[in-house]
């Protein structure tokens, strides 16, 4: 339970550290800001936080289901094509907010609102430029943390 309580507190750390980087990202890609800031940023953010779990030793895997297989999340009304990471047989999804849900879902893996396909549904330049965005954001991590002293 312990190292539950403590993967929880990384990741609303990460959540807690998002908004600046989304608002880059929508400025990046001259998008005016949405409500929430969340929104349209599931595979970079959970690329991100699949990759800050990692470097903190967490066996973190990213994940991504496409609304055209029925897959990804389920809002109540019907499939949204949707990333997260999975970590020790849990969801962790900081961007579910887009869709009406809590900011921070930490929620046991075969939660019925998920699920994964084998079809990503991003072109392949969207691939290459969710990789850059993921990897850039990690290096701000990095510098965050030691700024703050952050384990």
């Amino acid at each position: 339970m312990t190292d539950d309580v403590e993967l929880l507190k990384r990741v609303s750390r990460v959540r807690h550290f998002m908004p600046d980087i989304w608002r880059a990202w929508h400025v990046e890609y001259d998008r005016p800001f949405p409500v929430p800031l969340s929104t349209g940023t599931c595979g970079r953010t959970s690329l991100l936080l699949q990759k800050i779990l990692q470097a903190d030793g967490y066996a973190a895997r990213w994940c991504i289901g496409s609304a055209l297989q029925e897959c990804g999340f389920f809002d109540g009304e019907g499939w949204r094509s949707h990333a997260w990471v999975v970590c020790s047989d849990l969801i962790l999804d900081i961007t579910a907010d887009q869709f009406g849900a809590p900011p921070v879902i930490v929620s046991p893996v075969g939660d019925s609102r998920y699920r994964e396909s084998n079809v990503d549904p991003a072109s392949e330049v969207w691939q290459v430029k969710r990789d850059l965005a993921a990897s850039e954001a990690m290096v701000l991590w990095r510098r965050h943390s030691e700024a703050h002293s952050l384990p």
